[in-house]
This record gives C-alpha cells, sequence and structure tokens, in this order.
C-alpha cells in the first residue's frame, strides 16, 4: 500500500527521468515483439477483455475505435525515436506520431512491477479505453482514436497534444515553455476540468469518479484546450452509494482523508482532488514539493493524517501566506485588482473543496458554476495601496504595548526583509511544520534565523498564546527565543532565534546513529526540568499541551528548546481547564483529555511520558500503534504488551551506538522505561509531578 502511495507522490520525480524511463518502457512493451502466433493470441486476449468491459459498461451502445497494428505505430513514431516523445505520467510513457497526414498521440503503458502485475494493468488499460470510448464527442476529455492489442499490454492512440500536460506547462520543464503560461489561460484550465469532472458525475445513470485528477493527466491541444484523460483507477458508483477499497493508491497531496484513512470512494473523492487543481495552477508549485520536500518531512506529512496539513500540502501553504506570497512569479507582476480578486476566489473556492469532512464540499456543478463567475470580468475597485492586514497590525500592536517592559526588547521586521531572507518563501527554505504554521529559515547578515509563517485557522488566539508565553520566558535557556515580529503580513508573522539542528525528530528518526542514548537522555532531563519549571514556578502554572519531539528544536550546540505555544493554558495549580474543543495529535493526547476534555498538569506529565518512549524506541507511538481507542487506554495496553514479549535490547532504539549497550546503560533504560510507563497511567491521580520526573531523571 505505501509503495503505492510513493510511487504515485513522487511523479514529478519520474517525469525528470521521464526519458529513461520512456526507454525502457519500450523496450519492454514494444522492442520485444511477440511472434505472429504470438500476437494473434494477444490480440484475440486483449480483444475480448475489452469488448466484455465496453458491453458491461456501455448499456449494449457501439463505440467505433480504431486497431492499430504493431508496424502502424512505429511507422507513426519513426520506430519511436526520441525526438518523438512528448511526455510521462502515471499512466505511461507518451509519444506524438503522424500516420497518413493524421497527428496522433500514443500512449505505451507502464510495464508490470512489483506494485502491478500486467493482468492489473491490462484490467486499468481496459477501464480506461471502456470509459474513455464514451466521451468521445465530449470537448475537455482526451478523445480515444483507437489502439494496439498485439503487445502484452495494449498500446493507447489518443488525439494530438503537442503541448503536452498542463504540470510541464506550470512548473516550467521540458521543451514548451518559453513564456510563462497566463493567468486567463489558467484560470480557463481550472473551469474545463471542473466542467469535465461535474460530466462525469451527472450525465450517466451511475456517476464516474474520476480518482486521478492532478495535471500529469490533464494534456493541452493546439488551441489551449484542456483535455482530461486517464481512467485506469476510474469507478462506476450508484448516487451516494460509498465504496470501500483495501488498495489505496494514487498520488499523495490529491487523495482525500477519508480514502486514506478509510478507502471511502464516494464524487466528494473528486471535489477534494480537483481543490488542489486550481490552487496548483495559482501556485506553480506541486503540493507535496512544499512542506514535503525533505525526505524526512515527506514520511512526516505521509504519517500525520491527525495534522491540520494532513490531507494537503497546498492547502496549509496557502492558509499560511497572503495572496501575493503565493502567487506564481511569473504572473504576479502582472496582476491588476481585478486579477488579485480573482486568485482570492479561487483560493477561497480550492479551500471548500478540500474540505477534511466530505459532507462539507461542494458538488463539482456548484464548483463549475463558481468557476464560471470568477472567469468573468470583475468590478474594478480602488487599490489599496497598504499591503497590511489591518486588523493583524492592530492586534499585534496592542499585544506588543501591553508586555512593553515585561519582556526584552523585540525587533520590528518588514514584509519585504522576509521575503529577502527566506527567497520569498521558497520551499528549499522550510525546515519545519507544526499545527499552526510553518517554519522557514532566514539568512541574514548576521546569521540565521527562524520564521514563524501562522496559518489563517484561528490565528488570533494562536498567535496571542504563543507571543504571550514565548514573549516572557524568551530568557529561559530551553525556550525558543522570540526575536521580533512583522506586520506587514497578511498574519502577523514572528521571528525567533536559529534552530540549527533542525528539531529533536529529525535527530531520533532521520540522524539517529549520531544520536546517543547519553544525548537523549540530557535531552530528557532538560525538558523534564524546564516543563517542572512551567508547572512550579510562576505564579500562574502554563500547561503546555503540546510536549512533543516535532516541537523541541536543537540548537548548534544541542541543547532543547521548547516551541509552540499556542494552545497552552494557565491555570491555578491544582485546578481543571475544560474545554469543548478537543485538538492534538493522536497519541499524545492524555485519556481524560479525549473524553472529558478536561486539562491539567497531568496532561503534560502523559506528554512527557510518551516522549520519553519515543527518545527510547526511536518510533513515533503513532508509527507503532495506527489504532488507538477513544478512550486512549489502549494505547498504554499496546505498549506494555509490546515490553513484555520483548527484551529490553529488542524494545530499544537498535540505532543507539552499540559501545553505549553495556550492562549499566540497560539498567538505566529499564528506568526510563517504567519512568515513561508511570507518566501514561490512564488515571491522572496516578501520573507522578513534573518535579518528580525532574528528579528521577536527574539521578541517572
Amino acid at each position: 500500500m505505501i509503495e503505492r502511495l510513493l510511487e504515485g507522490s513522487v511523479s514529478s520525480w519520474f517525469y525528470n527521468c521521464n526519458f529513461i524511463l520512456s526507454v525502457i518502457d519500450f523496450f519492454l512493451v514494444v522492442r520485444l515483439l511477440p511472434m505472429a502466433a504470438e500476437r494473434k493470441r494477444l490480440f484475440i486476449t486483449n480483444g475480448s477483455l475489452l469488448q466484455e468491459k465496453l458491453i458491461s459498461s456501455s448499456n449494449g451502445r457501439y463505440y467505433p475505435f480504431h486497431n492499430f497494428s504493431i508496424e502502424e505505430l512505429e511507422k507513426a513514431t519513426n520506430n519511436y525515436a526520441p525526438r518523438c516523445f512528448l511526455s510521462y505520467n502515471l499512466l505511461g510513457t507518451w509519444y506524438k506520431g503522424s500516420l497518413d497526414g493524421r497527428v496522433l498521440s500514443i500512449c505505451i503503458p507502464r510495464y508490470p512491477n512489483v506494485h502491478a502485475s500486467r493482468n492489473q494493468i491490462i484490467n486499468e488499460i481496459v477501464n480506461d479505453v471502456a470509459i474513455a470510448a464514451q466521451l468521445r464527442r465530449q470537448r475537455n476529455f482526451l478523445r480515444l482514436i483507437g489502439c494496439c492489442l498485439e503487445t502484452p499490454v495494449p498500446l493507447l492512440v489518443y488525439e494530438s497534444v503537442k503541448r503536452g500536460n498542463v504540470s510541464e506547462q506550470i512548473h516550467v520543464t521540458g521543451e514548451f515553455h518559453s513564456q510563462p503560461m497566463t493567468w486567463k489561460c489558467r484560470l480557463k484550465i481550472a473551469r474545463e476540468i471542473a466542467h469535465a469532472v461535474s460530466y462525469l458525475h451527472t450525465a450517466f445513470s451511475r456517476p464516474i469518479v474520476h480518482r486521478g485528477i492532478n495535471p500529469l493527466n490533464i494534456f493541452l491541444d493546439d488551441y489551449n484546450v484542456a483535455k482530461l484523460s486517464n481512467f485506469s483507477q476510474s469507478l462506476y458508483i450508484c448516487e451516494d452509494e460509498i465504496i470501500k477499497i483495501d488498495r489505496i493508491i494514487g498520488t499523495l497531496g490529491y487523495l482525500p482523508p477519508e480514502y486514506l484513512e478509510h478507502g471511502e470512494i464516494t464524487e466528494k473523492f473528486d471535489v477534494y482532488s480537483f481543490g488542489t487543481l486550481p490552487l496548483e495552477l495559482l501556485t506553480g508549485r506541486r503540493p507535496y514539493n512544499l512542506i514535503a520536500r525533505r525526505a524526512g518531512y515527506f514520511r512526516f506529512w505521509m504519517n500525520s493524517m491527525e495534522g491540520h496539513f494532513a490531507g494537503n500540502c497546498l492547502k496549509y501553504h496557502v492558509k499560511c501566506h497572503s495572496i501575493d506570497e503565493v502567487v506564481d512569479y511569473r504572473i504576479l507582476a502582472g496582476g491588476g485588482i481585478n486579477e488579485q480578486q480573482q486568485w482570492q476566489a479561487v483560493v477561497e473556492l480550492a479551500l471548500k473543496c478540500l474540505e477534511t469532512s466530505k459532507d462539507k464540499r461542494p458538488a463539482m456543478e456548484e464548483v463549475t458554476k463558481i468557476l464560471w463567475q470568477i472567469e468573468r470580468p470583475l468590478e474594478t475597485f480602488p487599490e489599496r495601496h497598504s499591503s497590511v492586514y489591518d486588523d493583524g497590525r492592530i492586534f499585534m500592536e496592542e499585544m506588543i504595548a501591553s508586555y512593553e517592559g515585561r519582556c526584552h526588547v523585540l525587533q520590528s521586521f518588514s514584509g519585504e526583509e522576509l521575503k529577502k531572507m527566506t527567497n520569498n518563501y521558497h520551499p528549499d527554505f522550510i525546515f519545519c511544520c507544526s499545527n499552526i504554521g510553518i517554519w522557514y529559515k532566514g539568512n541574514t547578515e548576521n546569521g540565521n534565523i527562524s520564521i514563524y509563517k501562522i496559518s489563517n485557522v484561528n490565528w488570533c488566539e494562536h498567535v496571542k498564546n504563543e507571543f504571550k508565553i514565548a514573549a516572557e520566558l524568551s530568557s529561559h535557556k530551553n525556550i525558543l527565543k522570540l526575536l521580533g515580529y512583522c506586520l506587514e503580513t497578511s498574519i502577523p508573522t514572528l521571528v525567533y532565534e536559529s534552530t540549527g539542528n533542525g528539531t529533536l525528530f529529525d535527530e531520533i528518526h532521520f540522524h539517529p546513529a549520531r544520536f546517543s542514548f547519553h544525548s537523549r537522555l540530557v535531552i530528557a532531563r532538560q525538558i523534564a526540568d524546564l516543563v517542572a519549571y512551567l508547572h512550579t514556578e510562576l505564579s500562574t502554572p502554563i500547561i503546555s499541551k503540546n510536549i512533543k519531539s516535532a516541537n523541541i528544536f536543537l540548537d548548534k550546540h544541542h541543547i532543547p528548546k521548547l516551541s509552540n505555544f499556542s494552545q497552552s493554558v494557565q491555570i491555578i495549580d491544582g485546578e481543571a481547564f475544560p474545554t469543548n474543543q478537543i485538538e492534538g495529535t493522536k497519541g499524545y493526547m492524555s485519556p481524560e483529555y479525549i473524553t472529558e476534555g478536561i486539562v491539567t498538569q497531568e496532561f503534560d506529565v502523559y506528554n512527557f511520558g510518551v516522549l520519553l518512549f519515543e527518545l527510547l524506541i526511536g518510533l513515533r507511538l503513532f508509527d507503532l500503534f495506527h489504532l488507538v481507542d477513544k478512550e486512549g487506554g489502549l494505547l498504554l495496553d499496546h505498549l506494555q504488551n509490546f515490553v513484555k514479549w520483548h527484551s529490553i535490547n529488542e524494545v530499544v532504539d537498535p540505532k543507539i551506538p552499540k559501545n553505549e549497550k553495556g550492562h549499566d546503560e540497560q539498567q538505566k533504560w529499564e528506568v526510563v522505561l517504567e519512568l515513561a510507563f508511570r507518566c501514561m497511567v490512564t488515571a491522572k491521580e496516578e501520573r507522578p509531578k513534573m518535579v518528580e520526573v525532574a528528579t528521577e531523571l536527574n539521578k541517572l
């Protein structure tokens, strides 16, 4: 399952290697030509499968298409000469050709591999042909002309698409891009594809769910008319029907949460996939090349289905930036007030399509109507000369004034300064992301800084908490120091000290060989001391609610720095803070918080116990146990059973340097493990206080 997800998610990498892959597919599928008798057998076998599928899916209607021979397609492409290579997508390798004066596009499907058998691929091709044959007369679908049934995997022949696919156009790769695609053309593509998907959902007695809406499967003809293709994974469903499947495949960033988590397929699957398309057209960026740019964060994002950014990196990117920060710089310069209004309207529509709950997503008919309205000329309004988001500026100015004299002097940064430091917030500068924002590395003349772009979801409360605690406690060596802010962004941006070695999550999961048990123990002690300080040394105790490895940064000296106080609360010692809004990361939330909405100091104790376990075994609990019951108690049962049936050497992270696996170290491991379990007991009254936890760790 994961392999097929990865296969889809790195399609941009496949495209960069398209020529090599085209040669391999060409050699395996075409050049290993079968003998005459075998060709006849393949023709009959493939033809019967195709005929059966056409009859079952078209109510007995006849859809004529041409059967090409191997020799005809060789002649059309000059033996598949490299100069005839056109494109590559997840369906296969595409060539342009000409036969008897007619320009064609020929697709050589991918060859069977460990992820897909020959029968699987043939079934996908037959599915594509059967559906495409019924859409021949529709303007915004790639028109099927015929196929070749004489090869082990049938070859497909379509109308001419000389301009390649949309991915090539907007991501500036290949030979077609002397001029960037205009915004007018991009918006037209979005509207045409919305119309095509709406047609699939409404024009048939049983709606068709496409399941592959992304720029790689959208081609452009000579007149820039968008053509949707690749029906290999498409399904017929009854209206309002929910289909559940076990085989999860597709391109990450376009797959809805209900599909990733439960294998559910409805018409709203396509709505979610479509929602990514206008954002990609607007930004010129692939969804999985943003937060998931580094291999480590790719894995983190793929597994973090509980986070705000879980379903779609591009959605999260847009929520954390203003329009002028996300729009493709190649179209930004020519954008007037009308274009800016269109951009904003497109973003709002896309975010509706990308709602986590499928019931909140609009139908594709409604999406198409809205795009028609957006595309029309808009009334011109006086242009605002200030780029400052007034509500955010006023809110932040009041916050700063209220803390004047109570914290160190903070620097005010301009919007242009931050853009310069991050190369206009380029994805290469992203080094981390949390549940409320994206972290960028900023380069200055005096060294590096960290820039925190906060999401527009409940931003007032998040900024208030983050600023309040970070400003007051920045002098503590284990709190990430707040340096300043920027009021010239749509949402106030916060600037912190450099986080030279990334996060503790990075260190545990992606650099474990250099991360000794001693180093892990030192970090655990310092974070325990810090949390005990928050609980006991302040006039009103602070409950962090976010003690996890992804929120702990390491400076160049490997000193841990706790961050992300957006959900923190201050309560009188011994009291409980009730809440109706349950938010957090699976595996880290305490049982009483999940069931009763109660926050006490014991919440942080539970958090810390999970962190101790992660430090010791080198795995996130979400990775170890994907299913946690609503009460949370099952997690502890799982852990105890896991430890019960394994020796301490089998439990501890195997990547801890071997010279540390002596008898004394094993005793320390057992003490840490036992302490982690006590911190995580279901009954909060039975958990130790953080002062006690810190004392025990400091004795080791």
